[in-house]
Parts: C-alpha cells; sequence; structure tokens
C-alpha cells in the first residue's frame, strides 16, 4: 500500500481572483476552506495563467499549450482547442495507469475541441443534460420568442441597456439560468468517482464566479445581509454595461465565500469515503475577474492586467510537505508541478520551464512567465520574471482597437507597483523579456485549425454568459 499512487483532484474556477483571496490578504473572509488548506498545502503566491480568458487559459494548464502555438476552432481564432493527438494532463495520467475523468460546466470546454482528450470519462453537464434541453432547444430556435425578442430589441438599440438586462436575468432565474451551479456539478462528479478504480485523475470546472452571478452564490454574505434579486440583477446589468457600481464587489465575494464552502464540501467528502489521505488535491483559477479596476467589468480578451493573470494556486499533498512559494510559476507548467509532487515523469508538453524544481523557492533563477491572447484583433503578450513585466501587442489591420487593452509597448516594475499604474517605456524593461516576447509574436493566419460550427444552443449558452459570438 506504501507504493500506491495518489489520487490527483483537479478543482479550477472559472473568474477566480487571487487577491480576493482571504491567504493573499483580502481584508473580507471570503475563503476560510481555503485559508485552512493553505496552511497543509504547496501555495503559489504568484502563479499567473496563460491567458485571461477560459479558451486561452485551459489549453494551457491542461495541454502546455499558449495561444501563439495553439489551434483554434471553427472560423474565429479567438475560440482556442486542443490539437488532436496532442498529450494533455489526461492522457499522460491515463498512460501511467490512472482512470481519468471530468465534469465540467462551461461550454467552451467540448469534446468537439478536443477537451475531452485522454479521459475515460467526461461530461459537459451543460451539453449533456445538466440543463433543460428542451427548453433549450426551442430557446434556440432562429424564430423562437426570445430571439424575436431580442431582435427588435437589437434593432431598436436597447438590446444591451440595463432596463432589458435586468428584466432578461429576471426571467433566465424563473427559466433557465445560464450556467449550472456547483451543488449539480459536484454530485455528478461525486457519482463518477465512486465508480472509478482507484487511482484516478479527474478534473471539475465550476462556474460560480463567472456572471452572471446566480442569486443563491452571490445572494448572501453569510451574515444574513441578502439584497433583494431584483437589486442583484440591477447591480450585475450594471456590471454587465461597465457601468461602476462598488455593491458588485460584495456580489463577487458572496460568490467566492459560496465556492470556498463548496470546496470544503469536496474535502468532506473525500474524507467520508477515506480518499483524503490518498488524494492530492489542487485548486486553482483558470483566470481571475475585473472589478472596474481600470473601468471594465469581466475579462475581456487583449486585457494583459493581473487582476485577470494572477490566480491561486494550491496543492495539498497527503504526504505533506507545506510551503509558501514566491516564484513566478506559469499555470503552463502545471503538468511539470504535478508530476514532481507525486513523482513520477512529467508530461512532454510545449511549454517547459527548464527547471529541475518548482520547489527550490530560487527567484532570481526562476524562468520567464509567458501569457497571451491571438485573435482576429492581433496578439497581446505579457512575459514576466520576478521584478519586472513587459507587454506588448501586434494588431491585425482589421483590428478594433477600442477591445484591445494592451499597452503597444511599455512594461511594469511589479515590486515597486503591483498596481500596474505605472507604464515603463520599452527602454527600461529587462532585455530578456522583450527579446521573448517578439520570439512569440504570431498573428491568426499562423495558426492552424479544427474544422467545427457552434450549435445554435451552444450559440445562445456563450451569448447568455456574456461571451460576443
Amino acid at each position: 500500500m506504501a507504493d500506491r499512487m495518489p489520487n490527483v483532484l483537479l478543482v479550477t474556477v472559472d473568474c477566480l481572483r487571487y487577491d480576493r483571496c482571504g491567504f493573499a490578504g483580502h481584508h473580507k473572509e471570503t475563503t476560510p476552506t481555503l485559508d485552512s488548506l493553505a496552511g497543509d498545502s504547496l501555495l503559489f503566491d504568484q502563479a499567473y495563467a496563460t491567458g485571461t480568458y477560459t479558451t486561452e487559459s485551459v489549453p494551457g494548464m491542461i495541454a502546455g499549450l499558449h495561444s501563439h502555438n495553439g489551434i483554434y476552432f471553427g472560423d474565429d481564432p479567438a475560440w482556442k482547442a486542443i490539437p488532436a493527438d496532442h498529450a494533455t494532463l489526461a492522457t499522460h495520467f491515463h498512460s501511467i495507469g490512472y482512470d481519468t475523468t471530468a465534469v465540467l460546466t462551461n461550454p467552451h470546454l467540448t469534446s468537439e475541441r478536443n477537451f475531452d482528450s485522454g479521459f475515460d470519462e467526461f461530461e459537459n453537464l451543460s451539453l449533456a443534460g445538466g440543463i433543460d434541453r428542451a427548453a433549450a432547444s426551442r430557446s434556440s430556435q432562429p424564430d423562437s420568442p426570445i430571439d424575436r425578442t431580442r431582435s427588435v430589441l437589437s434593432r431598436c438599440g436597447v438590446l444591451d441597456s440595463v432596463p432589458v438586462i435586468t428584466a432578461g436575468r429576471a426571467y433566465q432565474y424563473l427559466s433557465e439560468w445560464p450556467s449550472i451551479q456547483a451543488p449539480m456539478v459536484l454530485d455528478v462528479l461525486f457519482d463518477s468517482l465512486e465508480a472509478v478504480d482507484s487511482p484516478f485523475f479527474a478534473w471539475t470546472h465550476l462556474m460560480d464566479l463567472h456572471r452572471p452571478l446566480h442569486p443563491d452564490a452571490a445572494g448572501s454574505d453569510g451574515g444574513g445581509h441578502s439584497p433583494s434579486l431584483g437589486r442583484q440583477f440591477q447591480i450585475d446589468a450594471h456590471a454587465a454595461t461597465d457601468r461602476f457600481d462598488p455593491r458588485f464587489e460584495a456580489l463577487y465575494d458572496n460568490a467566492l465565500r459560496y465556492v470556498d464552502n463548496r470546496i470544503d464540501e469536496i474535502i468532506e467528502w473525500l474524507r467520508h469515503e477515506n480518499q483524503w489521505k490518498d488524494t492530492v488535491l489542487i485548486i486553482t483559477g483558470d483566470h481571475g475577474e475585473a472589478l472596474f479596476d481600470r473601468g471594465r467589468y469581466g475579462h475581456p480578451r487583449h486585457y494583459p492586467y493581473d487582476e485577470l493573470l494572477h490566480v491561486p494556486l494550491l496543492i495539498r499533498d497527503p504526504k505533506g510537505g507545506a510551503r509558501r512559494l514566491s516564484t513566478p510559476f506559469s499555470m503552463a507548467w502545471l503538468g511539470e508541478l504535478i508530476a514532481e509532487v507525486i513523482d513520477v515523469d512529467p508530461p512532454t508538453f510545449p511549454a517547459e520551464s527548464g527547471v529541475d524544481s518548482h520547489l527550490d523557492g530560487d527567484i532570481k533563477r526562476s524562468p520567464l512567465v509567458v501569457s497571451d491572447a491571438l485573435d482576429a484583433h492581433g496578439h497581446s503578450i505579457t512575459v514576466r520574471n520576478h521584478e519586472f513585466k513587459y507587454v506588448t501587442r501586434e494588431l491585425t489591420e482589421t483590428a478594433d482597437v477600442d477591445v484591445v487593452h494592451t499597452p503597444p509597448n511599455g512594461g511594469f516594475n511589479i515590486l515597486m507597483d503591483r498596481g500596474e499604474r505605472e507604464l515603463l517605456d520599452r527602454e527600461s524593461t529587462p532585455d530578456a523579456l522583450t527579446e521573448t516576447a517578439a520570439s512569440v509574436a504570431s498573428s491568426p493566419s499562423e495558426l492552424g485549425r479544427v474544422e467545427g460550427k457552434f450549435s445554435r444552443t451552444v450559440e445562445r449558452q456563450l451569448e447568455q454568459l456574456g461571451y460576443k459570438m
């Protein structure tokens, strides 16, 4: 039994900001479970997503891919995918004898885009029975009442107005919410894990921090205070239209506390099933969330600031060895890190750190961390070390500069200017950062492509989550 391989459970949370967690110094008690877990875990204080969007960041986590060397689905280079037969965390674990299972909810993470690669069992609840499929089918018809109403409102120029969005949220609450709540996700996950043989590698993705925030998640701060449903929907509408509303931060923090409670349920389930002592538990975010830090809410793709790139990363190893590390860490190296923790060979991914260990804490010798976003508007690139961060962009001829928030060429001294307010010129940024950015610069035409097309049902689900289709 001493030689038994540990289980590995990866929990990714959409829109999870590092600086809203208690262990990161947030003043509200948003994450008591994670705060307690941090004391028994490897805690990476400088972990960074490979992109600011799920489709830019998840390929980095599970396949070591950045946007500049990835592929896309369909006709839009914004929608990234995993290349067929490409190595992933799941294929690697499967090759060394693990049962592999995934229970997800984001409509982007589909088998058509090869996010199921390597999984024995793969279920995206938003596409396979997690919602009322009959209602979804009716609402997805081109001549459905919903589409006809949206068409009229669009022609009148009020589709994205606060009153219309507020009313739309009320309708969704009574009929079909765009995302699936964590309790349903975890019920399916637990049922799936009960049916597999150990050791297992499992991945689940929670959407409860993604706008629109469901009232069950955002409505209570744990202290009995709960804004009315109408007020919550109005606050959400302000965020959806980038109108400053200080109350939205409270809703986000409430939803984070809700997610934290669900993570506690995961831990309790592992204990109840006598799996806690045999399971490596990993908690992280696919990206963060802008809370009007720079006049925007959400997670714009070309927005290379740390409210979106900086994510929590906790790895609880049942063997012990808790440490807090401040070396810059790319989520593209997650496969290397897991392999080091469980003492197996790492997967072969395009992103390689080149270090012998991610646990030695040597800041000055840590490799550069790259994050990027590539779509029809161009390529935004971020490169950082422990002290500086360089940002740049390469725009296409048809780029809409209103959606590109990346400075053209500049940097930040992130030790002295953690809020990234004072843009340095290129000459003040280390050459290694600018040279690395130049070496990965790419254009949409250079990317590979997976044939396919979104169904109208999936398009509507993504639109209701705020994605521009």
